[in-house]
This record gives C-alpha cells, sequence and structure tokens, in this order.
C-alpha cells in the first residue's frame, strides 16, 4: 500500500484558526490483487472500515464485495472477501451504499449478477465488518428480462432499510424503485415509479423523511426532452404524494437529505442546453421546503464532467460534499444558506490517473473521511502498477487539509502526500531540522521553493528557501529561537504547495 501523490486546488481562503487533527491518503495497490473501488466509509475506535468491491483473487476475473481495515494514520490492518468462493459477479451499488444499525454493524443490499437467475442479497457485517450472512430479498429469473440495479440505501427508524435503484423489465423502459425491508430481513413492500418526462427513471439516492415517509431522488433520460433530475416523496407505504423535475440535463448521480426541520436537500449537476460544450455541468445544491417548493439554489463548479456524488448535514447546518470535477475530485463545504464557504480538489499527481470519490463522512475530530477509486498513471515509468484501478481513502482535518494548514500557505494549487518523499530530521528537534524532498522523475518546481513553519494558530513563523540538488529540494532551518511546541511545516514553490508535516520543537 502507497501514499498517493494528489493534489488540492484552493480558490477560498480563510482566517487563521486553530489547527485540529491532520489527515492522511492511501492507496491499496500492494494489498489488492487487481481493480477495486470504495464505496462506503466509517470511523471506528480502532480506525477505519472501507467498504467496496474488487476482483477476485482466484484470477477469475470476478468481482466481489470486499472490506478493508485501515487504523486511524491510514496504515493497512486487514481486508477480507465477502464472497471468496462464490462463481458471480456482485455489485454493491454506488454512492455510500451500506447501512449503519443501531445496535451496532452493518447492512448492504448486492445484485448477483452473471451465471444464472439475478439476485438481490441482504448481506450482514459486525461492527468490526466481518461479514456475518446474508438473506435473499429478491430472485429474477432471466429469462423474464428483468434486471434490477441497486444504487443507494439507508437505515430507516424501524431497524430496517429502504433501497433505491431502477428495475428494466425488457419490454419496458426502466423505473425507478423503492425497496422496503423490515428489520428481520423480509421485504415489506417494492415501489415502482414510472416516468413522466422522459422513457426511463433511475433512482440514485433515497433517505426516510421526519413522517415515517421517503424521498427519492435520481434521474430520468430520453425521449427527445432534456434529461432532468427528480425529487419524489412518498408516504410510509410508499405511495407517491408528489415528484418535483428539475436541473435540465442532468447525469445519472444525485443524493438527498432531511434536515430535522423537515426541509429537503438534494446534490446533483445541472447543464443549461445554451452551454456550447455538450459535456460541461455544474453541480446543483438544492434546499427544497416539506411541500417541494423550491426556498434556494447554488450552481457552481462549471467544467467538464462535473458530476454530484455524494453529501451530508453537519450539526452546524452547514453541508459538507464530494463531486468529480474534470479529471479531479472535489470536496466542497456550503453554508446553512448554500453559500461557498471553500473548496478542495482532489487528484492524482500525473494528470493521466483519473480519480473518483463515492462517500464522504464527518469525523469525530470534526474533519472527512472519504473514499472512492483512482486509476494509477500508465505514463509513469517508476509505478509498479500501471493503469491498476486502485480503492483509496483521503482523511482532512475540518477545513479539507490533509497537513494542517494547507489553506494558509498562500498559493493556490496544493500537491498532497509527496509526504511519503519528504524527510524530516530529527523531529522532535531543538536547534536545527534537515529537510529533504525526493522529486519524481518528471517533477518539475515552479518558481522559489521555500520552507514554512506554521504555529498552532496558523501564523507563519518562519520561512526559509529551499535549493535544488538533482531530484532533491534541501533545506537546513534553525528552530533554536522558537518556542516548544508543536508546529506544521509546509514546502512550496512559486504556485504549489508541496508537502508537509508535524514538527515538534523541544
Amino acid at each position: 500500500m502507497k501514499r498517493a501523490a494528489l493534489a488540492v486546488m484552493l480558490f477560498l481562503g480563510e482566517g487563521q484558526v486553530a489547527f485540529t487533527q491532520g489527515g492522511f491518503i492511501v492507496e491499496f495497490d500492494s494489498v489488492q490483487v487487481d481493480a477495486a473501488g470504495g464505496n462506503s466509509i466509517r470511523e471506528k475506535g480502532w480506525g477505519f472500515l472501507v467498504i467496496g468491491h474488487q476482483l477476485a483473487d482466484d484470477g477469475s476475473g470476478r468481482t466481489h464485495c470486499m472490506n478493508y481495515r485501515i487504523d486511524d494514520s491510514g496504515q493497512f490492518m486487514d481486508r477480507m472477501e465477502w464472497d471468496s468462493a462464490a462463481d458471480h459477479n456482485y455489485f454493491l451499488g454506488m454512492i455510500d451504499p451500506v447501512v449503519d444499525l443501531d445496535e451496532g454493524g452493518h447492512q448492504a443490499c448486492v445484485n448477483q449478477y452473471g451465471g444464472g437467475e439475478d439476485v438481490m442479497y441482504l448481506y450482514h457485517l459486525d461492527d468490526n465488518g466481518i461479514f456475518t450472512g446474508r438473506d435473499t430479498i429478491l430472485s429474477l429469473d432471466p429469462a423474464d428480462s428483468v434486471q434490477i440495479g441497486v444504487r443507494h440505501a439507508r437505515g430507516t427508524t424501524d431497524g430496517g432499510m429502504v433501497v433505491t435503484g431502477w428495475r428494466d423489465v425488457g419490454s419496458a423502459y426502466p423505473k425507478a424503485f423503492l425497496l422496503k425491508i423490515d428489520s428481520n430481513s423480509q421485504v415489506q413492500w417494492l415501489k415502482e415509479f414510472a416516468p413522466t418526462q422522459s422513457l426511463s427513471l433511475y433512482g440514485w439516492g433515497v433517505t426516510q423523511y421526519l413522517d415515517g415517509g421517503y424521498l427519492l431522488t435520481g434521474n430520468g433520460l430520453g425521449n427527445g426532452a432534456p434529461d432532468a433530475s427528480f425529487l419524489l416523496r412518498t408516504d410510509t407505504a410508499g405511495n407517491q404524494l408528489w415528484r418535483r423535475y428539475y436541473g435540465g440535463r442532468s447525469a445519472p448521480y444525485g443524493a438527498v437529505r432531511v434536515d430535522s426541520a423537515g426541509d429537503i436537500y438534494t446534490w446533483s449537476d445541472y447543464k443549461d442546453p445554451s452551454w456550447p460544450f455538450n459535456d460541461w455541468y455544474q453541480v446543483l445544491l438544492r434546499k427544497w421546503s416539506p411541500s417541494g417548493g423550491l426556498v434556494w439554489e447554488t450552481r457552481s463548479h462549471y467544467f467538464q464532467f462535473t458530476h454530484a456524488r455524494d453529501f451530508e448535514i453537519l450539526p452546524d447546518g452547514s453541508l459538507i460534499t464530494c463531486a468529480t470535477y474534470g479529471t479531479v475530485d472535489i470536496l466542497a463545504k456550503y453554508g446553512a444558506g448554500g453559500d461557498s464557504l471553500w473548496t478542495r480538489y482532489l487528484h492524482v499527481f500525473s494528470p493521466a490517473s483519473y480519480p473518483t470519490l463515492y462517500d464522504v463522512q464527518p469525523t469525530s475530530d470534526g474533519g472527512f473521511a472519504l473514499t472512492g477509486y483512482v486509476v494509477q498513471d500508465s505514463f509513469d515509468e517508476s509505478n509498479p502498477t500501471p493503469g491498476l484501478q486502485t480503492l483509496w481513502v483521503v482523511k482532512t482535518d475540518s477545513l479539507g487539509c490533509v497537513i494542517p494548514g494547507c489553506q494558509e500557505v498562500g498559493v493556490g494549487e496544493y500537491l498532497l502526500d509527496l509526504q511519503k518523499r519528504l524527510a524530516v530530521s530529527p523531529n522532535p528537534a531543538s536547534e536545527q531540522v534537515n529537510v529533504v524532498l525526493s522529486l519524481p522523475e518528471t517533477g518539475e518546481i515552479e518558481g522559489q521553493a521555500r520552507v514554512l513553519l506554521l504555529d498552532a494558530s496558523g501564523r507563519t513563523v518562519l520561512e526559509h528557501g529551499l535549493q535544488r540538488n538533482l531530484n532533491q529540494l534541501r533545506a537546513t532551518v534553525d528552530v533554536s529561537a522558537l518556542p516548544a511546541g508543536l508546529y506544521y511545516l509546509h514546502l512550496r514553490d512559486g504556485r504549489r504547495w508541496l508537502a508537509g508535516s508535524k514538527l515538534v520543537v523541544e
């Protein structure tokens, strides 16, 4: 497992604040046999549980569900393949499809496909992510030409769960569905929703409303009309109360949440038909009233292939979101009124590698944890796994920084996790600190590279130039005049943050 070279571009600055715990960025290329990706991440007392999928270890080319455990510093602990002997492929869903149970543990609806009939299973995991069994939820005869695609699931107040996705019956166009499962793993009901403005309707996000009913979001496609997102509210039995189409030419992604006051939030994307490029979008954050009226909306991040993924409402009413933005990922925070607070753009060092995030979760230290996948650079000769689709995890502080203080270094773009190439010694230090950053063969420095040392309040207390020697940046920094304490060391060139580390001065 290695640390990924990633980048963050900062568009909005913040005032100086006391830093919280930092984070890490890890890839699982050394502990996965073939292509993998993360769909859900959960914080645990021992670290983080990551749930996703991977091509099976047996070389069959089948996709199986998998969980990975890492400690709170991002170090790999273990992993488990749920169905190591199964001769089928399995699909876990898309954007955070795992449900947390009140009594501990987790559940997930999984599609089995290929090699015979299509089946939907409910998988059970204990609180450590250990697979404890599964129940058959639906079994479909392929002769009926019926397919089911699971996309998202959320827990319900009765100890059960609600699932959304789409059903394709072959003789008609796909319909969005809601599937209610009780606390005994039994199907209570299955409701389908036909499109009214398109040929097909797909469910992508679901949650329970305060009155026990449900909210479903997704998109419709086809019929010559502009593809549109939709928001649908039901009663407790899954019967539609109202439906709203919005967003224009949306892509097939989206999520929905509800706050304690009963207001509804959707996170999707938007394309105006008048825009000159067919594959350019904005993300679209909307707040709705309980009756389906629009309260406000925020459109932002116009770029190629911009698509919304996951989001959560934070205790203060602000929202943390993730999305794709061309060949990079977005971690963005919005205020309770929809105002943009800050954005971090995460991407792999090489533009030939494409990341995707599927889940963002708040953490107990006020930061955020994200998971998804990245495709390794196939042009870097030093990369041992070129072209591999790798599961990855990002842990940040409350301001979206892997190393606290990234927003204070005075540059726009941030190359994260060159820390694997950064050496800072001695640490702790009392007099001088040697800083060495070994650059990749293709690494280019723009302008004068410098070391900045920030105190716990975000104030720069020391700045020193870095000297280039072949593929290394070097500096010896005198810290003897600084008060004892914890500091944050940052390296930057003329426009980018390069790497960083905590430093203890004695």
